[in-house]
């Protein structure tokens, strides 16, 4: 696994290398000393050369580099010559190549070398502000990355492709010095694309996979301690290390396709409109995204025939927390798949009778909860222990819906937990509270899974009998209802009656 000195190291070159927002003050030579620190902090080494014209400052042979300790390899940039220029206006102009290459040298179980070109059109970059805090402005009409080489080996690997491009991009940063740096920065794209492929030499298998991705947006921010170790996660998180930021696209689609072990394969998928989130300091981690419109076609040796499918979203989140506390933290997890279509050809596979309603399907679950975290979840401690290091106090179910087939089970219901109590539930800690249920056409669904010979009579009568157990007649038509408690002795009833 990548460090996180390779990581965010990594990241941040490339940023300050694009200029995103690494320098801190006015003049050019305040400019370049405060990048070249930035650079330093991060762990990498600069090497450069320095010449003064007039208003222009030069830096030669620019090359930043970095040991990867855990991958026993390294990363070296070689940008070659980048200019800053003091204007009139107070503003310094940053002047980089049209093209320079990323070296990557990974010793590990298979020895190998990659070389990208980082390439640019029309770039502007252009410095202003105070010594206190520098706003940035930069576009360009096209950034990427390419494979120029790889070896693997020793071996050359020429069937391998790479191709990352940015078409007409633009972007605004601030960032402001102190113990922490901070970074604000909004940018967008016209489009995004990737291209990835390989060939394998000695069986004449491939890959090929693309994307594309239009009307990209990004804002967000992050502060980054100065003088940061880079090699501890958890120091580094400690000392105040964090970043926040929102990625919105309005629609993709890409293929991945090839050969494999001489088959060919095939699999295509689009979306509308994305919104992705995400944040992580000290204290916890927090996802959350929605694609809207998918759809998914895929064949292969491995498929008697081609497959497609559409859903009108699908989204997940999940918020957990990170450091060691006494007091009790929140945490959750949400998933949801909205009106979920497939294919005819599937559904004929099981049921060429059109016995079952075909209606869209859809899935929802939304918990959250309290716990208490032991052990800070980035330390080594935590990596290395097999137990969980937490204990679970509450637990609500907000919403949970599941409708298929003409059925729908959903439910809500919460919960507390007694950690000094692990025997009455075999080690999990005895739960207090209640959760509600309903399920409509449960019935109906079992009669039609019969007629189809899917589920024996005496398979769905047993079904029959334990939804008499556990639930009771609701207000409508093939309605059941349940609700499950769990008492303070341990205790668990359906409607009622107790049951354990």
């Amino acid at each position: 696994m990548m460090s996180a000195r390779a990581y965010f190291g990594t990241t941040a070159a490339i940023a300050a290398l694009s200029a995103s927002s690494v320098f801190a003050d006015v003049t050019n030579q305040q400019v370049w000393t405060d990048w070249h620190d930035y650079m330093a902090d991060f762990g990498y080494k600069v090497s450069a050369t320095e010449a003064t014209s007039g208003d222009t400052l030069t830096i030669g042979d620019l090359s930043v580099s970095m040991d990867i300790p855990e991958e026993d390899g390294s990363i070296t940039i070689s940008v070659g010559e980048v200019t800053f220029t003091n204007q009139n206006d107070g503003t310094v102009a940053i002047g980089m190549p049209a093209d320079f290459p990323v070296h990557f040298v990974v010793d590990a179980k298979e020895d190998a070398t990659a070389t990208l070109n980082w390439t640019s059109k029309g770039l502007s970059m252009i410095a202003s502000g105070d010594t206190d805090q520098i706003t940035y402005t930069y576009s360009a009409s096209m950034m990427g990355l390419s494979l120029a080489d790889l070896e693997v080996d020793g071996e050359p690997f020429d069937s391998a492709v790479m191709e990352l491009v940015a078409n007409n991009y633009s972007a605004r940063s601030t960032m402001s010095n102190g113990t922490l740096r901070t970074m604000e920065q909004k940018s967008e794209a016209e489009n995004l694309s990737l291209h990835l492929g390989f060939v394998d030499p000695a069986s004449g298998d491939n890959m090929t996979f693309k994307i594309d991705t239009t009307k990209l947006a990004f804002e967000g921010g992050a502060r980054i301690p100065t003088g940061l170790d880079s090699e501890d996660p958890l120091e580094m998180f400690q000392a105040g290390f964090g970043f926040a930021g929102t990625f919105q696209h309005s629609g993709s689609e890409g293929e991945l396709s090839g050969v494999a072990d001489g088959s060919p394969f095939n699999l295509t998928f689009a979306s509308a409109a994305s919104d992705w989130n995400m944040a992580m300091d000290s204290d916890k981690f927090d996802y959350s995204g929605l694609v809207s419109d998918i759809a998914i076609s895929a064949f292969g040796s491995e498929l008697p025939f081609p497959v497609s499918m559409n859903a009108a979203q699908l989204g997940f989140g999940m918020l957990m927390p990170l450091a060691k506390a006494d007091e009790h933290q929140d945490f959750g997890f949400n998933m949801h798949l909205g009106d979920l279509e497939v294919a005819d050809i599937l559904w004929d596979i099981f049921d060429p009778a059109k016995v079952l309603p075909r209606d869209p399907a859809t899935l929802t679950l939304d918990l959250s909860g309290k716990t208490k975290v032991l052990l800070d979840l980035m330390s080594p401690e935590a990596e290395e222990t097999d137990d969980f290091p937490g204990e679970l106090h509450a637990l609500t179910l907000n919403k949970m819906l599941l409708q298929v087939a003409g059925a729908k089970l959903s439910g809500d219901g919460d919960f507390t937990f007694d950690n000094s109590d692990l025997v009455s539930f075999d080690g999990m800690p005895r739960p207090t509270g209640a959760v509600d249920l309903n399920l409509m056409g449960g019935n109906g669904l079992l009669d039609k899974l019969v007629q189809m010979g899917l589920i024996p009579d005496d398979q769905a009568m047993g079904a029959r009998m334990m939804m008499g157990l556990f639930a009771v007649p609701g207000a409508g038509e093939d309605e059941l209802n349940s609700k499950i408690e769990f008492n303070e002795e341990g205790h668990v009833l359906a409607n009622g009656q107790r049951i354990q």
